[in-house]
């Protein structure tokens, strides 16, 4: 089947521009008053000699970590709501996180 690599390029901007155009802009307008939040040395890429390591989270059981990944004290941007899967998920975070 041969198909013009446009209109395959067009259907992707399409289908980007929807899934952005879903997305939760609390994020993006925090990020634009408050700047781009800290992250702790131990996730960074080459961390400083002696800071605190980083506990990967598929290392532990259930494949997670109670580990600090910002500095600071960032709105919660995700809240699962009562439906659907996300009921699962909402569940599966208090589970985690003892909320």
């Amino acid at each position: 089947m041969d198909v013009d690599n446009k209109i395959i390029a067009r259907r992707l901007v399409i289908f980007f521009s929807e899934d952005v155009g879903n997305a939760d802009l609390m994020p993006l307008e925090f990020v634009k008053t408050s700047g781009t939040p800290l992250v702790p040395d131990y996730l960074k890429n080459y961390p400083p000699h002696g800071s605190t390591p980083h506990q990967y989270p598929h290392s532990f059981p259930h494949h997670f970590v109670r580990q600090k990944y910002n500095e600071g004290n960032l709105p919660q941007f995700y809240r699962p709501t009562e439906l659907g899967r996300e009921k699962n998920i909402k569940e599966r975070l208090r589970e985690l996180w003892g909320k």
